[in-house]
């Protein structure tokens, strides 16, 4: 898929960080690879207005994508993660994206709690228009062996504050819907 690849195994900063306003992107992979016990292990930070990245995959664990400002667009884009894994203040559409959680403890199988987004500002929020949320084919493993200890979550709180909204989007995770 892509024409660049960049990997990070930094758990404590991003991978690849954006600060014009109108950036950008297509056919790239970002992926920091620090695991599920680095705990928080940005792959890729925001503070852009109105940029458009398209057609990238955003890999990582805990944190994955930072929309930590101003307004993005991203358009069928696989972004993996497994706890909120996109999070931040943006106001953020996600269009035609994949989004995938992975398993994100170094024992997911006595179960494991995932929220996909931790939004935190009381004037924005994120939008995913037609996508597709569901697990990844190794967490799904994990899920049908026993549904009842996994459970995932579309957003969840963060300072006080969420907006996460759906519109046409499909959840193959039955725990989503909960």
């Amino acid at each position: 898929m892509s024409s660049l690849h960049i990997l990070s195994l930094n758990m404590h900063y991003y991978v690849a960080g954006i600060l014009g306003d109108g950036f950008m992107a297509s056919n790239l992979t970002i992926e920091n690879t620090a695991g599920p016990d680095a705990h928080q292990a940005v792959a890729l930070r925001t503070d852009s207005d109105q940029s458009v990245i398209e057609n990238c995959e955003i890999l990582g664990n805990q944190d994955t994508l930072y929309l930590h400002s101003l307004g993005q667009f991203f358009n069928s884009c696989r972004i993996q993660g497994g706890v909120d894994f996109i999070f931040g203040n943006s106001a953020t559409i996600f269009q035609d994206c994949t989004i995938l959680i992975c398993p994100r403890k170094l024992t997911p199988e006595k179960g494991e709690k995932n929220a996909v987004t931790a939004h935190g500002s009381q004037t924005t929020g994120f939008v995913f228009q037609n996508c597709l949320i569901n697990g990844t084919e190794e967490y799904m493993k994990f899920y049908h062996k026993n549904p009842n200890v996994h459970q995932n979550f579309l957003g969840r709180l963060w300072k006080g504050f969420s907006r996460t909204r759906g519109t046409d989007y499909t959840s193959r995770v039955d725990a989503m819907d909960r």
